[in-house]
């Protein structure tokens, strides 16, 4: 972790050990391509029974009754077809999992709390010529923030890559988009150059995607007949890696929940059985949500007094153990869960 450009000052060096204990495990964190998530859990969800996929179908409305939720989903028609073809499905119980701006949420009626960092964040995939020793690195810019984080060797070519994240300027600036528009040997020489080679020469791989960088909170996780999980829910900037763990820990505690409601023969779209869920998950997210958030606030301010205070933090995390401990727990949720470092 480095304050300003890289070489300016020592860099704050964490790794397992630093969070002490009995059995520490030997990682921070895995670094999983997006592409092998969305590969599993296809395949996972199509060997399901009673699970059915819908693939291209877009969700057009939503309604919650009494008795029943319902959903609208559209279709585009045949080749050739103006026509789009319409079903509506209806089940007791309707999960939003559609983004931090989900428009199934909005439909619900459940508002969201939102911070916009007026900045963009670049994401992509790079090879490389040294290997990466499964170190990530993230260096807090005074105009753009670059992590590069180890991912495993090409499969074909056993070519070391890693993925790139650069948060830089505001959405829709010259800068972002310029980054955006430059030739795939101009980017990697603007990655290579901050990160001064460390990793020899770069070259970029595939596509760059720009997101606006937006955190949402959602003003409730669940209602009659509703459930938010994922980004619906809390939609967590990425600087601590957090948002997919969350995601995970969401599905997960509103699946005890479903589940205790059955065992007990009660309706799972009940609001009152879904509470459980709303609240455990509410006391998850909220301090790693507002923990992040002031993170980003600390180490994007170019002022000299935060940028004394950072330097303070790092600095004093390396001399302290305990204050070095406490960073680590941060970052692998140790400190907010009280178990160990979960996938990234």
């Amino acid at each position: 972790m480095h304050d300003g450009p890289l070489g300016r000052h020592a860099p704050l060096s964490l790794h397992p050990g630093h969070a002490g204990g009995v059995g520490s495990p030997g990682h921070l964190g895995w670094i999983v391509p997006n592409h092998a998530l969305r590969r599993t859990a296809q395949a996972v969800a199509s060997r399901l029974p009673g699970v059915r996929i819908e693939a291209g179908a877009q969700v057009s409305q939503v309604h919650v009754a009494a008795d029943h939720a319902a959903v609208e989903i559209t279709r585009a028609g045949a080749a050739g077809s103006p026509q789009a073809h319409r079903e509506r499905l209806q089940a007791r119980l309707v999960v939003a999992a559609d983004s931090r701006f989900s428009a199934v949420r909005q439909q619900l009626g459940i508002g969201v709390r939102s911070v916009d960092f007026g900045r963009t964040v670049i994401v992509c995939r790079m090879r490389h010529a040294l290997p990466h020793r499964g170190i990530a690195h993230e260096a807090f810019g005074y105009d753009r923030t670059l992590a590069v984080l180890p991912l495993p060797d090409d499969l074909a070519g056993g070519t070391p890559q890693c993925s790139v994240v650069v948060t830089t300027g505001t959405p829709g600036t010259p800068d972002a988009a310029a980054l955006m528009a430059q030739g795939a040997d101009t980017f990697a020489a603007q990655v290579e150059a901050p990160f001064q080679r460390r990793l020899g020469a770069m070259r970029l791989v595939g596509e760059r995607h720009a997101y606006p960088l937006v955190a949402t909170y959602a003003d409730r996780f669940a209602g009659h007949r509703c459930a938010l999980i994922g980004d619906a829910a809390v939609g967590m900037h990425p600087v601590t890696a957090h948002g997919f763990n969350l995601g995970l820990a969401g599905v997960a505690s509103l699946v005890q929940a479903l589940t205790e409601a059955r065992r007990q023969g009660r309706d799972i779209g009940e609001a009152a059985a879904l509470q459980r869920y709303a609240r455990d998950h509410h006391r998850r997210a909220w301090p790693i949500y507002q923990g992040t958030n002031a993170i980003v606030r600390l180490y994007t301010d170019a002022r000299p007094l935060p940028r004394a205070v950072r330097h303070m933090v790092l600095q004093g995390a390396q001399r302290l153990p305990p204050l070095k401990a406490g960073i680590v727990g941060l970052l692998t949720e140790r400190l907010a869960a009280g178990h160990g470092a979960g996938q990234v």
